[in-house]
């Protein structure tokens, strides 16, 4: 099927919902091709419209927002400002997750990990 004549989501649930009262109360040879239809024109799985017929609601909830909230407290916070603060806002081999402190000439020969 082309782009143009794809089905959007609120398109799918609306034709799925108008389709669903006739699938319930429908013998299981008309479930079969009801199933098949439906399959054939919102392009979803069987798995997909069983999910969506079996759900209380096809009207679709709005996500909430999506970031990871914080799992430690203010006092946590200011330690790592002040440590940040104390590196000059620099966070040295940061691909390495660990601080590894500046070679000088002296310690050339040995690894401070």
């Amino acid at each position: 099927m082309p782009p143009s004549k794809m089905m959007t989501v609120n398109e799918r649930r609306k034709y799925l919902s108008i389709l669903g009262p006739r699938y319930r109360h429908a013998q299981r040879a008309e479930c079969t091709a009801l199933f098949t239809e439906m399959e054939q024109v919102t392009r979803l799985h069987r798995k997909g419209i069983v999910r969506l017929l079996g759900a209380p609601s096809l009207e679709r909830t709005p996500q909430g927002p999506r970031y990871r909230r914080r799992t430690y407290g203010p006092e946590v916070a200011d330690v790592v400002r002040v440590c940040w603060e104390s590196l000059d806002y620099l966070v040295r081999n940061a691909s390495r997750r660990r601080w590894y402190p500046p070679r000088s000439s002296s310690h050339s020969g040995k690894n401070w990990c």
